[in-house]
């Protein structure tokens, strides 16, 4: 029966994609990361594969993905504290932040950080420094040149993005990788609304 399964994918440009399976999907773990196994070539990065309970077969999509996808989930656990929308994150160093800062805060921690440094160390090829972020689940990775010409990577599954950069410092390559990022993804948002 259609939609008998619940998983979110992540699209060639890192976004959650929440679709309904009649199939149990089959999923592999790779270093830690849960695939699609895919007999074709690409096996995009999966979550939230859970079977839809009875009370919600027939729900819909939208239904389905605000019982069930992980974001929603998270955020239903601090319902006792502040309610918080489905894109919200507080980590436990922000939770007790929010309470010193804030007059009134019962913040509890909830979700994944949207942008998380991963590393920041010398190239293996030159000793150059490069930084690696992780940014709604895509991987960039930037890497500065003293002449001022330098390289971003988006490693998105199994695509590969990658641009110059002129840059004076490392801060000045960070805020360019990022705005690269933003144009990237704003282009792929745009293409998935109007395609």
């Amino acid at each position: 029966m259609p939609g008998d399964w619940y998983l979110e994918l992540m699209s060639p440009m890192g976004h959650w994609s929440p679709q309904l399976w009649a199939d149990q999907p089959s999923v592999q773990t790779i270093h830690g990361t849960d695939y699609l196994r895919s007999t074709g070539g690409h096996s995009p990065r999966v979550r939230a594969v859970q079977e839809v309970p009875g009370h919600l077969a027939g729900a819909g999509l939208k239904a389905v993905q605000a019982a069930l996808s992980p974001d929603r989930v998270e955020v239903a656990a601090v319902s006792s504290h502040t309610q918080l929308p489905p894109w919200a994150f507080v980590s436990e160093k922000g939770a007790q932040e929010l309470q010193t800062l804030r007059v009134q805060s019962s913040v509890a921690p909830v979700g994944r950080a949207p942008i998380e440094l991963l590393a920041r160390v010398p190239s293996d090829e030159c000793g150059c420094p490069e930084e690696l972020w992780r940014i709604d689940g895509i991987d960039l990775l930037f890497h500065f040149e003293a002449d001022g010409t330098s390289e971003a990577f988006l490693f998105l599954g199994d695509d590969e993005l990658e641009t110059a950069l002129i840059a004076s410092t490392l801060d000045d390559l960070r805020a360019k990788a990022f705005g690269w990022f933003a144009a990237v993804t704003s282009a792929e948002d745009e293409e998935e609304t109007h395609g």
